[in-house]
């Protein structure tokens, strides 16, 4: 009896390998007959232990063995780096892995059919689930659900709305540069900076929370750590630990200080989610309505029955995605701008011009932002070039297949498939862009 609960311990790691191969082998043969090179991964990429220790296992691989398959599609965000160069000869592949086959797309024609056809092709719910760290929210939903909470979610940004966000980005990059002039030393931290500006450009314009950039921030409130912005940023910079564990867990007493301090922090968040949308609440008692996105939530849902829990998920899915994204593209528009200095007269020009007669000027955005296309050119062409959307997650149901068409030819995609339309890929496709693609 002894023996036997010393071997089952040991048993364990070989009946999961053999699982995970068996599972393997079964999704090759599936794969096979798709009619796409295939590319096999001992892993799935949406492992939880895999995602947090890729980086560090790849960066291993890579070091013994050179930039092998594993090393290149196994590392966590690939097709940032790898671009188009997967597409070289085919318009997709499919990548086997024990959990599911994932069919990575660089056709346009092939990636609109995905999207127009939203039915066929919907975002897959337990791979999503995980945003739900505060509540259901657009990112996890679909169907009439997902349609009836964008209806929602997307009533806050409009040509009204932007001039919030000018009049504040313009506040905020103002005290930023006044940082950078005063500093002796050259700076080397725009990566976060950019991330503060972000942060505090969401917070002022989208949830009337305006927070300084070199000043010290507000206290946090009586009974809590952090206050909004620094629970918030604590967040962001732990995002995938959060998304994988889930606050609950994080909130154990027998965790380290530092994981610990994470749990705290979306403690604290929940707490000023609650008590903006109570205010809110107060106000359109009262017959005010603020119509920033906190009050766009409340408002619908009181008159359109949008569940408490889906504003709590959705202001966390719109503070986790809007900041980030933001703040990579303007670091890397500024590298950029940096090692092409033409690119730089190009838009001070540009700039200079619009200003002329006032440098502080508040002019309306309807007024000011037709007058900049140089500075809207040089932003999309950032995203096109190194765009931090590093694909957007799509499957087969569970029950049926369905046809998609490449090149005049309908190819059969297996059920439960995931589906990945590579962005990074097709805007960097020769095909699309030219010989020159990557310049």
């Amino acid at each position: 009896m002894t023996n036997s609960f010393v071997l089952l311990p040991a048993l364990l790691p070989i009946v999961f390998l053999l699982h995970n191969l068996y599972c393997l082998f079964l999704n090759y043969r599936t794969a096979s007959k798709i009619g796409f090179p295939l590319v096999i991964l001992p892993v799935s990429p949406d492992n939880p232990i895999w995602m947090l220790t890729s980086s560090h296992l790849t960066g291993a691989v890579k070091c013994v063995f050179g930039d092998i398959w594993l090393s290149r599609y196994g590392r966590l965000g690939w097709e940032y780096y790898d671009k188009y160069r997967s597409y070289l000869e085919y318009d997709a592949f499919v990548l086997v892995t024990p959990g599911k086959n994932w069919i990575y797309v660089c056709n346009a024609e092939a990636v609109i059919e995905i999207f127009q056809r939203r039915n066929d092709f919907p975002h897959p719910f337990e791979m999503m689930a995980m945003l739900d760290v505060f509540g259901p929210n657009i990112s996890t939903a679909n169907g009439a659900n997902w349609q009836r909470q964008r209806k929602v979610t997307s009533a806050p940004f409009n040509e009204q709305n932007s001039n919030l966000v000018w009049i504040e980005s313009l506040r905020q990059t103002r005290e930023v540069l006044q940082f950078w002039k005063s500093s002796e030393l050259p700076i080397r931290r725009t990566a976060k900076d950019t991330r503060t500006l972000s942060l505090h450009m969401l917070s002022g314009a989208g949830f009337g929370k305006s927070y300084s950039f070199s000043k010290s921030a507000e206290a946090a409130k009586p009974g809590h750590i952090f206050n909004y912005r620094d629970s918030l940023a604590l967040i962001l910079e732990n995002i995938l630990v959060i998304l994988i564990f889930g606050p609950k867990f994080l909130t154990s007493k027998f965790l380290p200080a530092s994981w610990t301090r994470i749990g705290q922090a979306t403690v604290d968040f929940k707490f000023y989610m609650t008590e903006m949308v109570n205010e809110e609440k107060s106000l359109i008692a009262k017959g005010k309505y603020g119509g920033d996105s906190i009050s766009a939530n409340v408002h619908d849902k009181i008159t359109k029955g949008l569940a408490e829990e889906e504003i709590y998920g959705n202001i966390f899915v719109y503070n986790f995605a809007g900041p980030d994204t933001m703040a990579i593209t303007l670091n890397t528009a500024i590298y950029l701008l940096a090692a092409h200095s033409e690119a730089q007269d190009w838009i001070s020009e540009e700039i200079n011009t619009v200003f002329a007669n006032n440098h502080d000027s508040t002019e309306s955005y309807n007024e000011i932002y037709p007058k900049l296309p140089r500075c809207l050119s040089v932003l999309l062409e950032t995203l096109r070039l190194w765009n931090p959307l590093i694909g957007i997650a799509k499957t087969t149901t569970p029950t049926y297949p369905q046809t998609l068409t490449f090149n005049g030819k309908p190819i059969t995609i297996p059920a439960d498939t995931r589906v990945m339309p590579s962005i990074n890929a097709i805007h960097s496709q020769p095909r699309y862009w030219g010989s020159d693609s990557l310049v």
